[in-house]
């Protein structure tokens, strides 16, 4: 059986924790344009939306970037996706009560 690797998405923009020359933190973000569009993303859009992720594997004093920043995927769900399934069992018929004979001179209590 052939093994398929798994695609990551490539990030396509950085952001640094800096401070300032007042000793005043701010964040510096770059994006990388040229990746947005590679990846499909209409520049003139009004809106874009991006997923920021902390960089855990950075070390003290790495060049590397304080958070990678990524696409947003729109996700889509249909009543085939496991989740949906998750909550709607589609084999399992509902309960019905049995219904039980009463004589007319007994009150059911």
């Amino acid at each position: 059986m052939e093994e398929q690797k798994k695609e990551y998405k490539k990030d396509v923009g950085a952001i640094w924790n800096k401070t300032s020359v007042n000793n005043k933190p701010y964040k510096s973000l770059s994006l990388d344009l040229v990746e947005l569009q590679h990846q499909g993303v209409d520049l003139k859009q009004e809106k874009l939306n991006l997923n920021i992720f902390r960089n855990y594997y950075k070390k003290e004093g790495d060049n590397q970037p304080d958070y990678r920043v990524y696409i947003k995927e729109k996700k889509e769900y249909t009543n085939t996706d496991d989740r949906f399934t998750k909550w709607v069992k589609k084999d399992v018929a509902p309960k019905q009560e049995e219904l039980k004979e009463v004589e007319d001179n007994e009150i059911p209590f």
